[in-house]
């Protein structure tokens, strides 16, 4: 974490007991943070950035200079996001997408999905034929791979080795 600047160490100060607790952030930083990152990436990568970390349309709008595109989890996101930065590229993400949520995304033109079943898979090439027939769609599966007995012991988040509703 750096030090916060003048300019946001000052209008921390300056907020009154009513105004706490606040969140405060420093647009600046972030810019700089992101065109950091997005210049130790090899230009074929793409960046996106999940909405879902933090949502407000000025973060939203900060980053857009050194994303490629935004990440969504749901409808709400997609709606939310989609206003807040038009016209950029979005990847529908995460489990549980609904067939309402993916035909929304069909309409809006994301062409990008993060599909975590073989049931998904099928239900959104069943929309995509049906809502945007003749547009290719990209898909990305999302796996999680056999690890060895143990080898996650002690881990507080594990995902991997088994079929789950976060992947195949």
């Amino acid at each position: 974490m750096t030090e916060p600047t003048s300019a946001v160490r000052d209008r921390i100060m300056s907020l009154t007991a009513t105004e706490l607790p606040a969140y405060v952030y420093d647009l600046a930083a972030l810019r700089e943070h992101a065109a950091s990152v997005r210049s130790a990436l090899p230009p074929r990568v793409e960046l996106y950035y999940a909405a879902k970390a933090n949502p407000e349309p000025e973060i939203l709008t900060a980053l857009a200079p050194h994303v490629d595109g935004y990440e969504v989890a749901s409808g709400g996101e997609l709606t939310h996001v989609a206003e807040a930065v038009p016209g950029r590229p979005l990847a529908f993400g995460g489990p549980g997408k609904t067939p309402d949520e993916i035909t929304a995304a069909l309409e809006r033109g994301v062409a990008r999905f993060h599909v975590e079943s073989e049931h998904e898979l099928r239900v959104l090439a069943e929309l995509a034929r049906r809502v945007v027939p003749g547009r290719r769609v990209a898909v990305l599966l999302r796996f999680n791979l056999a690890v060895a007995d143990g080898a996650l012991a002690g881990s507080s988040l594990a995902m991997g080795g088994r079929p789950t509703p976060f992947g195949l």
